[in-house]
């Protein structure tokens, strides 16, 4: 028994160490996209760079490896830009980029569902605010 206890902490330790790679791994190919796409070599992407680097088969074909599928670059731009400063720095990029890669996982659907349930909430809420004082005056 303490033996496959020893034997499931080893195997769990060796995925985690197995994921932080990968990690460390993805974050090292983000930056090199950014250094791809950020033609003055500033540290910062502007939306025309972004525009002009996702028209060049080599950054989609890099995209393409890190299972990021974007195809118009001002989406692309505006889930970066997490601060709406109109410009996407380096953690911008590589948190964002992470964020995107792959699938969408149930989580992330439900979530969306959620968020949208609530925001419908305050629209209506909002509505009725609206008709409410609306009919007082």
């Amino acid at each position: 028994v303490d033996s496959a206890i020893q034997m499931a902490q080893m195997d769990r330790q060796m995925m985690l160490d197995r994921k932080a790679r990968e990690k460390a791994a993805t974050s090292e190919s983000l930056l090199q996209l950014l250094a791809e796409v950020d033609s003055n070599h500033d540290g910062i992407i502007t939306f025309e760079e972004l525009r002009i680097g996702c028209t060049r088969p080599d950054v989609l074909m890099f995209m393409d490896a890190l299972e990021i599928n974007i195809t118009e670059a001002e989406t692309l731009f505006q889930l970066l830009d997490s601060n709406d400063d109109g410009a996407v720095d380096i953690p911008e990029f590589v948190d964002g980029m992470r964020m995107l890669k792959g699938e969408a996982k149930s989580l992330d659907v439900h979530l969306l569902m959620l968020h949208s349930e609530k925001t419908m909430e305050m629209c209506r809420s909002l509505m009725q605010h609206i008709q409410d004082v609306q009919g007082t005056t």
